[in-house]
């Protein structure tokens, strides 16, 4: 596949080091572990991370802006789907959702 100018490794770089504040970050930076909190896949059907995204943006998987953000709202909607609105993961999907409005490329 060919490498467009907004999955490139320099996008991709920019891409996380423009993500909001690092707390944020480390909420969504790596799957949850089945072992800590196995009901979370009962739950969640389509778990995804921050992790998954970057492999994703650096092998090309992505065919368009709009499929990169639609990962992005899929952490925002499962974050919500199980977390209470108090919680700390709950109230990082505020500034994630901040990014997707700057970057939203749909």
């Amino acid at each position: 596949t060919g490498t467009t100018p907004w999955t490139s490794p320099q996008r991709t770089s920019d891409f996380f080091e423009s993500y909001p504040k690092p707390q944020t970050r480390i909420a969504f930076v790596s799957p949850l572990n089945k072992d800590k909190v196995p009901h979370y896949y009962n739950v969640i059907s389509s778990p995804i991370d921050l992790s998954a995204i970057e492999e994703r943006l650096d092998t090309d998987f992505y065919t368009s802006p709009k499929e990169l953000v639609g990962d992005l709202k899929l952490i925002v909607s499962n974050c919500r789907q199980y977390n209470d609105a108090t919680t700390v993961n709950a109230k990082c999907t505020i500034q994630l959702e901040k990014y997707m409005g700057n970057t939203d490329q749909g």
